[in-house]
């Protein structure tokens, strides 16, 4: 499968089982939850930016798309996100200021000479500074 279906056309962000849940629109197309809520003109109208469809239904009746949750890769279902950068994960955290970061945010505090090290979400003691988890 395409790497590109799981992640949302409208946003490019990965999909996930909580806010960027996949959901179907009534011309075919499955984007995120979260641009659904940016395609609204009014309470049960939206126009979908792919095709320029108007769909008028309640967005909490549109089915969410589970081929692509089922086929999902395991990295893919949940994540933390960096909130400078929300397109990227967290990878690193920075021991001097207490911070999670991310591949761009890291190299600040690598230039700094602080004491980085590989994010570890299974530890009890990561960082919540800085993170948005799905």
């Amino acid at each position: 499968m395409n790497s590109n279906v799981f992640n949302c056309p409208i946003c490019w962000l990965k999909y996930n089982k909580t806010i960027r849940l996949p959901i179907t629109l009534t011309c075919g197309h499955v984007i995120c939850k979260l641009c659904i809520n940016n395609l609204m003109i009014n309470s049960n109208t939206l126009i979908c930016s792919l095709d320029k469809n108007t769909i008028t239904v309640d967005p909490n009746n549109l089915p969410i798309c589970y081929t692509i949750i089922d086929h999902m890769p395991e990295d893919y279902q949940s994540e933390f996100v960096c909130k400078i950068h929300p397109h990227k994960r967290i990878k690193f955290s920075c021991c001097n200021d207490n911070e999670n970061l991310c591949s761009k945010c890291v190299q600040k505090h690598k230039k700094s000479q602080h004491e980085v090290i590989n994010f570890n979400p299974k530890s009890i003691n990561y960082i919540i500074k800085n993170i948005i988890y799905f």
